[in-house]
């Protein structure tokens, strides 16, 4: 029997290639060699898969498969890697007025700046201990500034040890400086680097009025070009707070002045304020206030809420065909019907609501906070509801008045 005859029974017909046509084009190389992602390779009524994918977890699954960014996206012009060069201008006592020196109460101190060590300050105490021993009594811990302070038992063991090393740490023991020192740290964007003596002739000058220049220094590439940041410091007098301006002219140049932490300039709206609506700092800055606005606006709608609970738990508990009575005046069955033998829990007219408490429970009202006389008052109210002998109508008066009070003005009024 011919193929032709086996193909027609089995239902199934010989492909026919085209004129020209490769054979092999609808097959990939890797289903011609037998590897790579090639589907499945079949075995009589078996299929067995040539690249199987790894089982994918239930959070992958749920999460469309999509991954989340660990962190923000790199720049798409990121800036070269800058380090500071040397320094064109630095004060004499440069060092020691850099250095950071804590106010303490206590005597004969020497500081270690550990802004530089990779040291922690537990390692540093221990490295301190064999060379000072008993000299030292105690240390203080400034973390902020990333400094240890030694306290020493006396002036003389202070002095022997002024400026000296602590073993091979590479960290200096150091005093204070005579004199308060108020630094001011400035970070020069647009500096005319080509023209360094120029720059360290003119820019003294330029910041007097704000400060003595003490340091000036290029940020440099790791092989050495300057670029046209800089940083440089200036030393005002103590309490002086005023900051150069944002923008100053060195050598017929534009030069940006930044004010690390405090002030920095933007290039989009030509200010250190985001004053343009297309800024999108601005428009962030803006989102985190407007945000900042909602929640305090939902922190002070909740603590109200909290403040009207009590009166609300009042009402709830009275009677459904109870009508309150009126503030300034009694109920009308008492001015006609006055009751023979007054409820042992009712009190004679008094100053104030507070007065009648004070009478009846052992802590003070006066002694309480808002939070207690908000409850007492409501215990007014509710007792008066149940049973109109309890407290005098004036106590009650008073009471509704102090919690109306407490409601419209967040619990600051008492």
């Amino acid at each position: 029997m011919s193929a032709a005859v086996l193909n027609l029974f089995s239902g199934s017909r010989a492909k026919r290639t085209r004129l020209g046509a490769n054979p092999h084009a609808g097959e990939s190389s890797a289903s011609l060699t037998g590897t790579g992602n090639a589907g499945a390779l079949s075995d009589g009524n078996s299929t067995v898969p040539l690249n199987p994918q790894p089982a994918r977890s239930f959070a992958q699954v749920a999460g469309g498969g999509s991954v989340k960014r660990s962190g923000p996206a790199p720049p798409a012009f990121p800036r070269p890697h800058l380090r500071r060069g040397k320094p064109v201008i630095e004060h004499g006592n440069y060092a020691s007025m850099e250095r950071p020196a804590p106010s303490t109460p206590a005597p004969n101190t020497l500081y270690i700046d550990m802004r530089s060590s990779s040291l922690s300050p537990e390692e540093v105490l221990e490295a301190a201990f064999p060379v000072l021993g008993n000299h030292v009594v105690g240390f203080q811990l400034f973390a902020a500034q990333k400094t240890v302070g030694l306290v020493f038992a006396s002036a003389e063991s202070r002095a022997h040890y002024v400026n000296k090393d602590i073993g091979d740490t590479g960290l200096v023991m150091y005093p204070a400086p005579a004199h308060p020192v108020n630094l001011l740290k400035l970070t020069l964007q647009g500096v005319p680097f080509w023209d360094a003596d120029g720059v360290a002739r003119e820019l003294p000058e330029v910041l007097r009025p704000y400060g003595e220049l003490v340091f000036l220094a290029p940020m440099v590439t790791a092989s050495g070009w300057a670029s046209d940041q800089w940083h440089a410091t200036i030393s005002r007098a103590p309490g002086n707070a005023v900051l150069p301006p944002e923008t100053i002219d060195l050598l017929g140049q534009q030069v940006i002045v930044d004010v690390p932490a405090q002030r920095r300039y933007c290039r989009h709206c030509e200010s250190s304020q985001h004053i343009k609506p297309s800024c999108r700092q601005g428009q962030r800055q803006r989102s985190r206030l407007q945000q900042q606005a909602k929640d305090d606006a939902a922190v002070a709608a909740a603590r109200a809420q909290l403040l009207q609970l009590p009166a609300q738990e009042s009402q709830q508990q009275q009677l459904p065909d109870q009508q309150l009575p009126p503030r300034h005046a009694p109920p009308h069955h008492q001015h006609s019907h006055p009751p023979p033998h007054p409820h042992p829990h009712q009190r004679a007219l008094s100053d104030s609501w507070e007065d009648q408490l004070d009478d009846m429970e052992a802590t003070p009202t006066g002694d309480a906070s808002i939070e207690d006389k908000i409850r007492r008052a409501t215990h007014v109210i509710t007792s008066y509801a149940q049973d109109p002998n309890s407290f005098d109508v004036e106590v009650y008066n008073a009471a509704r008045q102090f919690l109306d009070s407490a409601i419209r003005s967040g619990g600051s009024e008492q």
